[in-house]
């Protein structure tokens, strides 16, 4: 016959049974509880100061007329200075020494062109610029960190 006694017993098993399950659920709540820790701490602590963005002081000569010269006066916390004309591939410079220039005479004649001057830090070579035609494209560098100094017009 059917004994209601029994019934509970059977589910849940003997005092020996019950035991584990319990201890199981707390092993689990803990491993949860520390691999979620470990995660966020990964996310807080990696969103600390990032490096410092290169800053240059630069001097451009006789701007506005067919010839100008840019020149690197000083550089902080990065390696050069890069100037390129918006749009084009060809018209191009990389400076690293302060007190050099990089002289731009002819690439000035148009007057719709906008040269643009960014201090760098990292491994820039001129084919990394000869390929970007913006400053968007010159920043998706991989291992360059870029900052806008300037940029002027050319005229005719």
């Amino acid at each position: 016959m059917f004994d209601g006694k029994q019934v509970p017993r059977k589910l849940v098993g003997s005092d020996d049974e019950r035991a584990v399950s319990p201890v199981i659920g707390v092993i689990l709540m803990v491993a949860i509880t520390v691999i979620l820790a470990a995660v966020i701490a990964a996310f807080v602590l990696d969103m600390g100061p990032s490096e410092p963005e290169p800053t240059a002081a630069i001097s451009i000569d006789d701007e506005g007329t067919n010839e100008a010269s840019v020149t690197l006066e000083s550089i902080n916390e990065g390696d050069g200075i890069a100037v390129f004309e918006e749009g084009s591939t060809s018209n191009n410079a990389i400076v690293t020494v302060s007190g050099d220039s990089a002289s731009l005479g002819d690439e000035l004649t148009a007057a719709d062109s906008t040269f643009h001057v960014v201090s760098f830090s990292g491994e820039l070579e001129s084919s990394d610029i000869d390929s970007a035609s913006d400053i968007d494209a010159l920043a998706e560098t991989d291992g360059v960190t870029i900052s806008v100094e300037d940029s002027f017009e050319g005229s005719s």
